[in-house]
């Protein structure tokens, strides 16, 4: 976990896992319809239903120095309430 005296970029992950960014952005993959075969779980995606209400559990972990920094997340196009924080 050396980022060789901060001169290597850091991984962020979400779910333990590092985003790759796609060659064709996700959203213009499913308004042309190509390329969503691969818009799955296993990968990241989730699909969700139009009126329905989804809880999301967003949690910092120890980075490899020990420390737990905070990172900001947002959702575009998305109304949210935080319902609760520890600290």
């Amino acid at each position: 976990c050396d980022s060789a005296n901060n001169t290597r970029n850091h991984r962020w992950l979400l779910g333990r896992r590092t985003f790759h960014m796609p060659t064709t952005p996700v959203l213009a993959k499913m308004y042309f319809d190509i390329g969503t075969a691969d818009l799955i779980e296993s990968n990241g995606y989730y699909e969700v239903q139009l009126g329905q209400v989804y809880d999301m559990v967003i949690q910092n972990y120890p980075a490899c120095n020990g420390v737990c920094e905070t990172h900001a997340f947002h959702l575009h196009g998305m109304n949210f309430w935080v319902l609760g924080h520890f600290r």
